[in-house]
Formats: structure tokens, C-alpha cells, sequence
């Protein structure tokens, strides 16, 4: 019985810490931490508004914070260094408030890509 007792305490604690945890989420305002990796998004850029901090993606409006990471071509940037039309990529997640807010963002050539090498073999 005392066991019983114990294995639904250790179901049920857990869960409820969760519900709580989300309940406050939820009602939340504060900034989404850049730690948090979100969905990923590319496509051309379309507008820049540096004084609104917004990015604008193909339909998709994207909210820049001082959290947001920046790079143009793997160094780091500003928001007002993107250039219309220029390819550009990134994350971003949902914020309570239903704003995309991104958490990173790539102007330019991939930092992550090599460059093909111009030697000869």
C-alpha cells in the first residue's frame, strides 16, 4: 500500500510542476530567450524597418530583439546591414503574444558553408 502510495506520487508531482511551469509560460511576456533553437526560416529579404526592429521574409514578419544574433556573410552584424532582396536565413520562435520573434539571423553566404577551394590537385 505504501508503495502504491509512493509510485503515484512520482507520477503525479512531476506532472503537476509541469502544468504550472506552462500556466506561467503562457501568461508570460518576457523575451524569448536566443538559447532556444525554434523553427527555421530563408528566403529573400523584403523589408528592414531598423527604427520597428522587424525583418520582413517573403509573407512572414519577423520581431528583432537585442537577444537576436546577427551575422552577414559568418561575421557579425546589424539588422540595418540586410539588404533587400539578399538571401537570408535564420530561427525564430512563436512568442506568446502570436509575434514570430527570431533568435538568429544569417544575411548572405552561410557561415556554416566551406567555400570550394580554387587549388589545383
Amino acid at each position: 500500500m505504501l508503495l502504491n502510495l509512493v509510485i503515484a506520487s512520482a507520477i503525479v508531482c512531476p506532472a503537476l510542476s509541469r502544468a504550472q511551469e506552462t500556466a506561467g509560460a503562457a501568461n508570460s511576456t518576457a523575451p524569448v530567450p536566443a538559447k532556444t533553437k525554434g523553427m527555421v526560416f530563408h528566403g529573400k529579404v523584403g523589408g528592414i524597418d531598423v527604427s520597428g526592429m522587424t525583418l520582413q521574409v517573403g509573407k512572414r514578419t519577423f520581431r528583432i530583439t537585442a537577444e537576436t544574433k546577427i551575422t552577414k556573410d559568418g561575421q557579425p552584424a546589424a539588422l540595418g546591414d540586410g539588404v533587400a532582396g539578399e538571401s537570408v536565413g535564420g530561427a525564430y520562435v512563436k512568442g506568446s503574444d502570436g509575434a514570430l520573434q527570431a533568435t538568429t539571423v544569417h544575411f548572405g553566404k552561410s557561415a556554416g558553408k566551406k567555400k570550394k577551394s580554387t587549388a589545383t590537385q
